[in-house]
């Protein structure tokens, strides 16, 4: 309890932070070269993934960096766990990446401002039509330079378990003719859903090996879903049985 208070004073703090700093921030992005504000944006969504782990107490052990393919027409597929995921992939693995999130997030003010700026994408799941022009727009960003991750499972598993993932979610790397990178994170659901307050955890992060655009994978959304469930769920399995 007394940490999940320190944490929520800590935000506080760091949100009165980002609303400072997002007015710097686009009047820079106006005057840098672009390649300067890409890394620019890649350092501000870094630091801020590691203070809010740091927040937590907690420590993340990576695995796999040398698997990062040095094109940056990625699109990571991840397993999600809990609310931590993303600042952990921020502030951990070093490449830069956007998201593809829930449409109500785009409601939230500075928060919508900065998701825009790592190049995240709003998607309407009830909206068919506007999902496939989130999948254009979120390939179109893939296709110039910046990756982006997507959690085919669709909501967080709130646990260990890692649910069936949604064969279509997998279409945004056949679009974007991207390398899909799969990561596996175990351990994110103890920092916050295990007792529905902040806790101290060991997570634990899994880079494994690429898919290339040309693999015959590639042309069968079921089947690349299905290896991509079974690589994810394969490594949860090995990590926990070393463990």
């Amino acid at each position: 309890m007394i940490l999940s208070i320190l944490w929520f004073l800590f935000y506080i703090v760091f949100i009165i932070f980002a609303i400072c700093v997002l007015p710097l921030y686009l009047l820079l992005r106006m005057i840098v070269p672009h390649k300067w504000n890409r890394w620019l944006i890649m350092g501000l969504g870094s630091f801020w993934g590691r203070a809010t782990v740091a927040s937590t107490f907690s420590s993340i052990r990576v695995t796999g960096k040398e698997y990062l393919p040095t094109s940056d027409n990625i699109c990571f597929v991840c397993n999600h766990q809990g609310i931590f995921d993303i600042p952990i992939l921020l502030g951990y693995v070093p490449k830069p990446m956007g998201f593809i999130a829930k449409y109500e997030l785009s409601k939230i003010p500075i928060l919508s401002q900065w998701m825009k700026a790592i190049h995240c994408v709003f998607i309407d799941r009830k909206n068919s039509r506007k999902t496939i022009a989130s999948f254009n727009k979120a390939s179109s960003i893939i296709r110039t330079g910046n990756p982006v991750v997507i959690f085919p499972e669709g909501t967080r598993s709130r646990g260990p378990r890692i649910a069936s993932f949604h064969a279509g979610s997998t279409k945004l790397a056949l679009m974007a003719k991207a390398i899909i990178v799969p990561i596996a994170i175990d351990g994110s659901w103890r920092m916050y859903e295990e007792h529905k307050r902040i806790r101290r955890a060991v997570v634990q992060v899994s880079i494994m090996p690429m898919i290339m655009p040309d693999d015959v994978l590639m042309h069968d959304t079921h089947a690349l879903s299905d290896q991509l469930h079974s690589i994810i769920s394969n490594r949860l399995n090995e990590k926990r049985k070393t463990n």
